[in-house]
């Protein structure tokens, strides 16, 4: 019995609460009601109608966000676009100062009376044959095979071998078996210098003559025409010949022009 009387009172207990907490809801209600509809109306849609400020509110910031995006990579591109061609136009003054600098360098150094023809050179070792190069004047402009080619206005480094209309073929010194007539250290020693390819030539004399490393190779001519320099002297106590390496005195793969010098032409 006692169990039973506790079960009611409890529900009993429940109801209250629930009539309790309906009654103040109501009230509350009430007074909402009382204080105007719009007011009552207000108050409920205000959290949503803050919500829908605050998201427009970051939307807005975000396309902010993504229009500055846009705007400096846009003005990045243009920066690097300006700075390209700033690079080009330095290139190209670089390349005009050197072009420049190369043809006074040849048409300065030019010995009085040669009357020689100015050519750029089109193609060098490795993109020739080795000891060949490639210039771009020809039978056109009055170049002939065998006509002397020239480096540096003073320093002959080869021959014409082929010639076309607008260009020709000079074969150098160095060329692998070519033999050219030249004049040895300060006594002038009159012998032939055989091209070994790279660059040197090769000069066999009797050994104990009277030439030393630095010393000038020069061609037989009324004026100064160096062709190579002496790198090295090497003789064996058995052999009656010493060995004379020689190398060309001018760079070639530094070669932009060259002058073509004919006897028929002075």
């Amino acid at each position: 019995m006692n169990f039973r009387r506790r079960n009611s009172d409890f529900a009993a207990g429940g109801r209250g609460a629930f009539l309790t907490g309906a009654s103040i809801t109501l009230v509350i209600l009430v007074i909402l009601s009382l204080s105007g509809p719009k007011s009552f109306l207000f108050a409920v849609s205000r959290p949503f109608w803050e919500g829908k400020n605050l998201v427009a509110s970051w939307l807005s910031n975000l396309g902010a966000i993504a229009r500055t995006k846009e705007s400096l990579a846009a003005e990045n591109a243009s920066l690097a676009a300006e700075l390209s061609a700033e690079k080009a136009d330095a290139a190209l003054v670089e390349t005009l100062q050197n072009e420049n600098a190369g043809l006074k360098a040849a048409l300065g150094r030019k010995t009085a009376g040669k009357n020689g023809i100015l050519a750029a050179v089109l193609a060098k070792p490795p993109f020739s044959p080795y000891d060949t190069l490639v210039i771009d004047a020809g039978t056109a402009d009055g170049v002939a095979a065998g006509d002397q080619v020239v480096a540096d206005g003073f320093v002959p480094i080869g021959f014409v071998s082929e010639t076309f209309a607008h260009e020709s073929k000079a074969t150098l010194y160095s060329s692998s078996g070519v033999s050219t007539r030249v004049l040895v250290g300060s006594s002038s020693i009159e012998t032939l210098a055989t091209g070994m390819g790279g660059g040197a030539l090769e000069i066999r004399l009797p050994s104990g003559s009277d030439v030393a490393v630095g010393d000038a190779v020069s061609a037989p001519s009324i004026s100064t025409n160096i062709v190579g320099t002496v790198e090295s002297v090497a003789s064996k106590p058995s052999d009656s010949l010493e060995t004379v390496l020689v190398s060309l005195p001018v760079n070639i793969a530094n070669i932009r022009f060259v002058e073509i010098v004919s006897p028929s032409r002075h």
